[in-house]
């Protein structure tokens, strides 16, 4: 299946409420192309009333669940409360077969295994990169 532009697309972007600014930038660039989506992440503006760890991780798999796409910031893997969500949120994109791609943070030249080995595509950390990724797996 190819990009149609006219076509809506739901985008679960796996981010840290602690990385607000990387996930807001990546939100920012695909509102400023041209793909028509629907952003299925949970961040942490609309946490979607969760009041336990499950009632969490049921939300985070239906989204991830209805998605088109899953994108992952391979650099937010590295602090140790992150990588137990991230495993969890790639283990559930690959459950329901999406397509994982993978954004390599400036500076970054080592990823985690557990991303390089079940990202579809890995690109770097810029517009042109991630967008062009998206519309590659899409």
């Amino acid at each position: 299946m190819a990009y149609d532009r006219n076509k809506e697309y739901r985008l679960f972007i796996s981010h840290c409420w602690d990385y607000n600014e990387d996930y807001y930038k990546i939100e920012e660039w695909i509102d400023d192309s041209d793909i028509n989506w629907k952003n299925m992440s949970i961040p942490v503006h609309d946490p979607k009333d969760t009041s336990t760890d499950s009632e969490l991780k049921t939300k985070i798999e239906n989204n991830i669940k209805g998605s088109s796409l899953f994108i992952v910031i391979a650099g937010m893997y590295v602090a140790s409360k992150n990588r137990y969500w991230i495993n969890f949120e790639i283990d559930t994109a690959l459950k329901y077969g999406k397509k994982i791609l993978a954004i390599k943070p400036r500076g970054n030249e080592r990823l985690p295994e557990k991303i390089q080995d079940n990202a579809d595509l890995l690109v770097n950390w810029n517009s042109t990169s991630i967008i062009g990724g998206i519309k590659d797996l899409l």
